[in-house]
């Protein structure tokens, strides 16, 4: 699965934040916490293991302070849902170096491809091929969208500021090469 949150620096109140490393701790965890709440609604059994680049934050152990906050988040949120709440849903997070993990280095990719869409700074004819390619493969014209919370394969989560408008449509995912149904048992 590939999620992503896509925002302006200019949506997030910095006076809300003590600093950048709590805010990029904030939303990367606002994001984990909501897909694994959803998706863990088809069954109490499911584990999540997430890998990611290393955070860039001066704590070189940020993420697995996201995934102590996040699981206990989850046991608040799902606490009703599940039956075995020592086990924590977010099984573990580790920081791997994307140069030796093929997932990563996908990921990697169709990040940068989103963002480049997002912020339309894109002109080398390599690079406008490669977003054109992807955003054919999800049945869209153009990578600038985002998607409802449901979609599982390819996600793009736009987060709003307060007041702050929308500047992109919700788009269905309607890959070239379909995946089955997600749906919670």
């Amino acid at each position: 699965m590939f999620h992503c949150i896509v925002f302006r620096r200019a949506a997030v109140k910095a006076e809300l934040h003590s600093s950048r490393d709590i805010q990029i701790r904030k939303h990367f965890g606002m994001l984990l916490r909501k897909k694994i709440a959803y998706f863990s609604k088809a069954g109490a059994d499911r584990r999540y293991r997430v890998r990611v680049d290393p955070l860039p934050t001066r704590y070189a152990r940020e993420h697995e302070a996201v995934g102590n906050i996040v699981n206990a988040q989850l046991r608040k949120d799902l606490g009703d849902l599940r039956d075995d709440l020592d086990t924590p849903l977010l099984h573990d997070i580790r920081a791997c170096d994307s140069a030796r993990t093929v997932g990563i280095q996908v990921s990697d990719v169709l990040l940068g491809a989103v963002l480049a869409a997002w912020q339309q700074q894109v002109s080398s004819a390599p690079k406008l091929k490669l977003l054109a390619h992807v955003a054919w493969q999800l049945g869209w014209n153009d990578l600038r969208s985002d998607t409802k919370p449901h979609v599982w394969k390819f996600n793009v989560w736009h987060f709003l500021g307060a007041g702050e408008p929308r500047e992109v449509d919700t788009r269905p995912v309607k890959l070239r090469y379909p995946m089955p149904v997600w749906r919670p048992r």
